[in-house]
C-alpha cells in the first residue's frame, strides 16, 4: 500500500488523501494470482545481501582466497562454520481468530521477555560441536539442563544474546 500511495501522490492523484484498507482488500480481489500471506521474517541485512549478487559474488572470492592462502582447499575437516539463533521464551501466537473489522487483536501472554541462544558448530565434513546455549540469567538451573545434548556447554547473559565474550568461550 506505501508503494501504490507513494506512487499516486507522484502522480498528483491522492493529494492529503490515503490509500485505504478497502481499496487494497478490491485490488487482492481482482487479482487471482495473488493472496495475502504471512512472511518469513530476515533480517534487514539478510535481505539486502540476497539482493546484492555483487557482494556475494565477492564473498566466495574472498573465501577461495582464505582458504587458499591459509591451505585449507584440501582440509574440510578444519573449515567450520558458527550460527546463533535467539528463542524468545515467551509464547507468541501466530494468529488469532477475531471479530471481522475488530481494530485490536489481543493474546495474553506471561509478560516474561526472557530467551534463551543456541550456538550451533559444524565443519565442512559434517562434523559438529556440541550446542552451546546462552540463558537470559545470573545463575545457572541445573534443571535447565535435564535432557540436553551429551557435551552441551552453557552460558549467562544479561539479555540471553551471545557477545563477544561468549562467543569466545
Amino acid at each position: 500500500m506505501n508503494i501504490v500511495e507513494s506512487t499516486a501522490r507522484g502522480k498528483g492523484l491522492l493529494r492529503k488523501r490515503r490509500i485505504s484498507d478497502g481499496w487494497f482488500r478490491r485490488f487482492i480481489e481482482r487479482q487471482p494470482r495473488l493472496s495475502l500471506r504471512k512472511g518469513d521474517s530476515t533480517a534487514f541485512v539478510c535481505m539486502d545481501a540476497m539482493k546484492k549478487q555483487q557482494e556475494l559474488d565477492n564473498y566466495y572470492i574472498t573465501l577461495k582466497n582464505v582458504l587458499t592462502e591459509n591451505n585449507l582447499m584440501d582440509k574440510p575437516g578444519q573449515i567450520y562454520n558458527v550460527d546463533e539463533s535467539g528463542m524468545p521464551l515467551d509464547h507468541r501466537s501466530l494468529h488469532v481468530v477475531a471479530r471481522r473489522g475488530q481494530r485490536k487483536v489481543r493474546y495474553c501472554t506471561s509478560g516474561n521477555k526472557f530467551q534463551i541462544t543456541i550456538v550451533a558448530c559444524i565443519n565442512a565434513i559434517s562434523q559438529t560441536m556440541p550446542p552451546f546455549i546462552i540463558f537470559d540469567a545470573k545463575n545457572l538451573n541445573m534443571e535447565w539442563t535435564r535432557g540436553e545434548v551429551p557435551g552441551t556447554t552453557y552460558g549467562l547473559s544479561d539479555s540471553g544474546w551471545i557477545d563477544t565474550e561468549l562467543f569466545k568461550q
